[in-house]
């Protein structure tokens, strides 16, 4: 059996507790059950790193933009204290000459035009000329890297698709009502997951219910962002929009009790918010945008991302009872083909193979 010692960096930790957090949290709590656990080191930016059991931490300056020439050579030198035989990050820090595994979660800087000479997208770029190897979330983030790289070999890029966490599963009357209460919700809702603004194109949602003539019978929870931005207010002026932060087990409560969640974004690295959903027997509206089309399969409505009378057809077709039912079951079929042990057993085998490299 391989055992190679594997460095991996919480970087992400350090800087936000977003999507990104809760991938790697699922992942190293997932090895922390099985023989990989005593190979890993997680290094522990300025004590944001969670604490896992069976997964050692190891303490490490905190990440500075302004700095990344220092960090390289910091990371090379716990690499070698630590004898690593490959390094990992969990957001783009990389080492001087340890072999290291890039993990793309989307490639939305370089779709979107955003400022690539920003330090955060330099060093992504940094980190992709480094790597011996990639895992991709999704097929569409695979296409989408070896479109801005082509120079990168095919067969080196690996797909490992992510997970809902087990904490999502479908949730009984009185914890869904209890959120309910909490939040002072009374009539069947639709929901909102995640930010809104940009590429999540949450504003086709609002376009939609601006125009959508039983409005008055539904209530609009959306969760995330506790403050409603004003572009969003402004097209239901007399409607008020409940917005709330939700620990994992109030989310998955949430979405068991929803009409539906909407998430039009015209792309996604992976889109977990769907995957939690159908979890959870909520039905989904969605795109075919990015990933969603694979994650989401045959177990959604899909809409294109400009077309209001799309998204109040399916506000309309999410209602009928058969439909619904469908969507159900077609959901938790669908999520039961995503799993973090297999995911995470296939992370593991890449950083096996490139450590032996």
């Amino acid at each position: 059996m391989i055992s190679p010692k594997v460095l991996i960096d919480a970087v992400f930790f350090q800087m936000y507790q977003t999507g990104i957090a809760r991938v790697w949290t699922q992942l190293l709590e997932t090895w922390s059950t099985t023989d990989f656990a005593p190979n890993i080191i997680l290094l522990d930016r300025a004590n944001t790193a969670p604490q896992i059991p069976g997964i050692r931490r190891r303490a490490c300056p905190p990440y500075d933009y302004n700095n990344t020439n220092q960090d390289r050579q910091t990371l090379q030198s716990i690499c070698d204290e630590e004898q690593a035989d490959v390094f990992i990050s969990t957001y783009y820090t990389t080492p001087i000459s340890t072999p290291s595994v890039f993990m793309a979660h989307d490639m939305i800087p370089e779709l979107f035009g955003w400022n690539l000479r920003h330090p955060m997208w330099q060093e992504k770029h940094c980190g992709i000329a480094h790597a011996s190897a990639f895992v991709c979330v999704s097929d569409a983030t695979r296409r989408d890297l070896l479109r801005f790289f082509p120079q990168l070999p095919p067969e080196k890029v690996h797909v490992t698709p992510l997970a809902a966490a087990p904490v999502f599963y479908p949730r009984p009357e009185p914890e869904i009502d209890f959120i309910k209460n909490a939040i002072g919700i009374t009539k069947p809702y639709f929901l909102t997951v995640g930010a809104r603004g940009g590429y999540k194109n949450t504003i086709l949602t609002f376009r939609a219910l601006a125009q959508f003539n039983q409005l008055d019978d539904f209530d609009i929870f959306c969760a995330g962002h506790i403050t409603l931005e004003p572009e969003f207010q402004n097209l239901i002026p007399t409607k008020e929009v409940k917005a709330y932060n939700l620990t994992d087990d109030q989310l998955a409560a949430a979405y068991s009790g929803a009409v539906a969640l909407i998430h039009p974004s015209t792309y996604e690295g992976f889109g977990l918010p769907v995957l939690e959903a159908m979890a959870c027997a909520c039905p989904v509206i969605t795109t075919k945008n990015g990933s969603l089309a694979e994650v989401a399969g045959n177990a959604a409505i899909f809409v294109q991302q400009d077309s209001v009378p799309e998204m109040l057809a399916a506000l309309q077709q999410v209602q009928h009872p058969q439909v619904r039912q469908s969507l159900i079951s077609a959901g938790l079929e669908q999520s039961k083909s995503f799993s973090w042990p297999r995911t995470a057993a296939s992370l593991r085998a890449i950083l096996e193979q490139v450590a032996t490299l």
